[in-house]
C-alpha cells in the first residue's frame, strides 16, 4: 500500500485506464483483450512489477462495477501502520535463516509460529508474516527463489502448498474412474461404467456438487455447475484440467456470463488438483469398495470371534454380479 496521496492517485489513474478500456467490451472480446494485456509489459507506478495478472484486472473491473463512489474507486487504502516501524531482532534473524536452511519450504506462517514457541525468539513484539517474508526476500531465501534454484539445478519439482483466501474464491472440478459398473437405465440387463464428477471449494474443502454420470460430456458438467451455483453462488475461478468436457467454449462462455473465470491446469499436471484427487480416493475407499461387496466386511468383534472359534464358518466376502449393482442416473 502507498503512503502518499499523490502516489495513490497515480496508481488509480493507471488502473482506471485499464478498466475504461475493458468495461464496455463483450465477455469474449474482453477475455481476449485481457489475455493480450497479460502478455505485455507496463511501467506500473511505484511498483517493481512489469506485468499484470488476470485476477488483478478482473478484480479492478469488479470493484469499478460495484462501487458508486467514483472518487474513491480503485484508490489504494493508506497504510494502517503509519508511524510504526517493525523490525526483527538479531536472534530472530539468525533463527529464521537457520530454520529456512533446515527446511527451505516452510511458510512464513509456520516460521512465525516457531518464533513464538521459543523464549529467546519470542522476546519483544512478534513480527508479522509480512515482515518475515520481506526479510527472507531481502536475504534471497524466499520460497520462490529457492524453488527456482532447485529447478535450475535439475532437482525434482516441489509443489508449494496453496489455499484460496476465502470460500467461493476457487472451485476445483474433476472426473475420476471409471471404477464402478451400474445398470444401464436404457438397456435392462446391461451394465455401463459410471464416472463420478466432483466440484470442491478450495478454501473450505466443501463438496459443492457431486454426481455419478453415465456420459462425461460438457453438458453434464454444465448442469452440475449450474446446480452448484444455484445453491451456493458464483465462484471467482473454476479450476479444471484439460479434459474434453472442461475445454469446451460453451462452459467458458457460460461461466463468463455469470462472472466466473475458467482456468486450466498445465498438461499432465494432475497434482495441481490434489484436493480433488484426495477426495476421490476417500470416495473410492469408503463408498465404491463397499458398493462392490455382497456382504459387509467383518467387524472387530466378529474378527475376534473367528480367531477364538476356528470351527465357526468364516465370513466370505463376494463381489456383486453386475446385474444387482445399484444404479446411478446422470444428475442424481
Amino acid at each position: 500500500m502507498h503512503r502518499l496521496y499523490h502516489e495513490r492517485l497515480d496508481k488509480k489513474a493507471f488502473k482506471m485506464a485499464i478498466v475504461l478500456m475493458l468495461k464496455d467490451l463483450a465477455p469474449q472480446e474482453r477475455a481476449q483483450k485481457i489475455e493480450e494485456l497479460t502478455q505485455k509489459e507496463f511501467d506500473i507506478p511505484y511498483s517493481r512489477k512489469k506485468t499484470l495478472s488476470r485476477s488483478a484486472i478482473y478484480r479492478w473491473l469488479k470493484e469499478y462495477r460495484e462501487t458508486d463512489d467514483r472518487a474513491g474507486v480503485l484508490l489504494s487504502r493508506p497504510r494502517c501502520d503509519r508511524g510504526v516501524f517493525r523490525k526483527l531482532t538479531e536472534p530472530q534473524k539468525k533463527a529464521l535463516v537457520r530454520w529456512r536452511h533446515d527446511n527451505p519450504y516452510r511458510s512464513a506462517a509456520e516460521l512465525r509460529e516457531e518464533l513464538m514457541a521459543h523464549d529467546i525468539t519470542s522476546q519483544g513484539p512478534v513480527p508479522s508474516t509480512a515482515t518475515i517474508t520481506r526479510f527472507l526476500r531481502s536475504a534471497g531465501l524466499d520460497r520462490r527463489t529457492l524453488v527456482r534454484a532447485r529447478r535450475e539445478n535439475g532437482s525434482a519439482k516441489v509443489r508449494l502448498s496453496y489455499e484460496a483466501p476465502h470460500p467461493q474464491s476457487i472451485w476445483l472440478a474433476d472426473t475420476k474412474g471409471p471404477d464402478l459398473y451400474v445398470q444401464d437405465p436404457t438397456n435392462p440387463g446391461q451394465v455401463v461404467l459410471a464416472r463420478p464428477v466432483l466440484f470442491v471449494d478450495d478454501h473450505s474443502r466443501y463438496f459443492t456438487a457431486f454426481s455419478y454420470v453415465l456420459e462425461e460430456t460438457e453438458k453434464v458438467v454444465m448442469l452440475l455447475f449450474r446446480r452448484a451455483i444455484a445453491l451456493y453462488g458464483v465462484p471467482d475461478v473454476l479450476y479444471v484440467d484439460r479434459g474434453g468436457p472442461y475445454m469446451g467454449k460453451s462452459l467458458e462462455r457460460a461461466a463468463a456470463l455469470v462472472g466466473c473465470r475458467v482456468t486450466h491446469t498445465k498438461v499432465r499436471d494432475a497434482a495441481a488438483k490434489g484436493k480433488v484427487e484426495k477426495a476421490f480416493q476417500h470416495i473410492y475407499q469408503k463408498l465404491e469398495t463397499e458398493l462392490l461387496l455382497h456382504t459387509p466386511p467383518p467387524t472387530i468383534e466378529q474378527r475376534s470371534i473367528l480367531q477364538l472359534e476356528p470351527t465357526l464358518p468364516k465370513i466370505t466376502v463376494r463381489r456383486l454380479t453386475p446385474a444387482v449393482l445399484p444404479t446411478f442416473y446422470p444428475g442424481f
